[in-house]
């Protein structure tokens, strides 16, 4: 084959790998008022003691642990992000 042709059936394949890879490019943003529309996945993650939870009481910041521990999960947060929390969260309980 030339290199026109290799080229052409390269051109021709690509809206069918978008198709099939379901690669849209949209995700649609979530605000406050749609968030009980939230995808089932994000609030199993996620779950939904954090709204609310200030960490004024070792509760509080139990939720807030729980969340981030989900997020990073799923790595949302890097190592290093989560680990930060860790300490955080120690030094935030001893002050409690």
């Amino acid at each position: 084959m030339t290199w026109l042709i290799r080229l052409l059936m390269h051109v021709m394949l690509l809206p069918v790998v978008v198709l099939m890879t379901g690669c849209d490019g949209t995700l649609p943003l979530l605000d406050a008022s749609s968030a009980t529309k939230a995808p089932p996945t994000v609030k199993r993650i996620v779950g939904s003691d954090l709204p609310g939870a200030m960490g004024k009481t070792i509760a509080d910041q139990d939720k807030i642990d729980s969340a981030i521990a989900g997020l990073c999960s799923v790595q949302v947060y890097d190592k290093k992000t989560c680990a930060e929390h860790g300490l955080a969260s120690e030094s935030r309980r001893s002050e409690i």
